[in-house]
């Protein structure tokens, strides 16, 4: 019932499903946009549907298979663009980018109670809301 990797981790661990399970969902997609590759891959793969910059060191091949955490890794270092799909990454905004993955990571909190409401979110993508540095610290329940 539902897509590995968008399910919110409440309603994967206690089958509780909330306003914030479709937060989450979209958080994942907008991910999905910024990056042009799905949030998981096959283990030990990194072609042909994958748009990012293949993984160079140890750290970075490990989160690869899970988009997110290889996208909260490279947001702590402010690496905002590695993040961006290759095909399109020399014609986007590095403060839009920015913007657009900190709206994302927010969104993907494992607490339901960190995550904003769907409005606050449209807000914040249309610059009417302040966008905070998001928590950088997940789970990353599956």
């Amino acid at each position: 019932r539902g897509t590995p990797g968008y399910l919110a981790p409440e309603w994967l661990l206690h089958s509780v499903a909330t306003k914030k399970c479709d937060v989450y969902s979209y958080g994942m997609v907008l991910l999905e946009l910024i990056g042009g590759r799905r949030n998981l891959s096959k283990l030990g793969g990194h072609g042909g549907e994958d748009c990012c910059e293949a993984p160079m060191d140890e750290e970075e091949q490990a989160l690869w298979w899970y988009f997110p955490a290889w996208v909260v890794a490279r947001v702590s270092k402010r690496e905002f663009l590695k993040v961006v799909d290759t095909r399109i990454r020399d014609s986007v905004d590095e403060d839009e980018v920015k913007s657009m993955l900190q709206v994302a990571l927010w969104c993907i909190q494992d607490n339901p109670s960190q995550r904003p409401p769907m409005d606050t979110v449209v807000q914040m993508l249309e610059g009417r809301k302040e966008i905070l540095e998001p928590p950088l610290f997940f789970r990353f329940a599956l």
